[in-house]
């Protein structure tokens, strides 16, 4: 499934659409209007050093990426953690602390054989449109 997501670029704030290709996917190139080296990632323009990306070698551009999306990564989970934590997290925090692996996740738990049998019969059913809604219109 594709994506549009609009970017801004770090360096001159020029703003435009992209198709983003799968989730995860990098994006690397010039912005069209002040050609800098960009690259896309999760709907973000971050900033690239133009000299390393056009002139580097492999390892310094591998290098180079690889802090500007370290540096990314961190400040979004840092971010995540203090809404989390904003919102009240701590006690699921202690929550999840109380869990382990015998611990039932609901009412019912299927089997390793209910598992099996969906794999092999019932997922080639899903796209069978009466089967779909005898099992999930009800």
């Amino acid at each position: 499934m594709l994506s549009i997501a609009e970017v801004e670029c770090p360096h001159c704030g020029a703003r435009g659409k992209l198709i983003l290709p799968s989730q995860g996917a990098v994006l690397i190139g010039p912005c069209p209007r002040c050609q800098e080296m960009v690259a896309v990632f999760c709907g973000m323009g971050l900033p690239l050093d133009k000299a390393i990306m056009t002139e580097g070698s492999q390892d310094e551009k591998h290098a180079h990426l690889m802090e500007v999306l370290t540096s990314f990564l961190d400040h979004a989970i840092a971010e995540t953690l203090a809404q989390h934590d904003k919102e009240g997290g701590e006690e699921g925090a202690e929550d999840a602390a109380e869990f382990d692996e015998s611990t039932p996740r609901g009412d019912e738990v299927i089997s390793g054989e209910e598992f099996d049998r969906f794999k092999s019969e019932d997922l080639k059913l899903l796209d069978d449109k009466d089967y779909f809604n005898a099992i999930f219109k009800k």
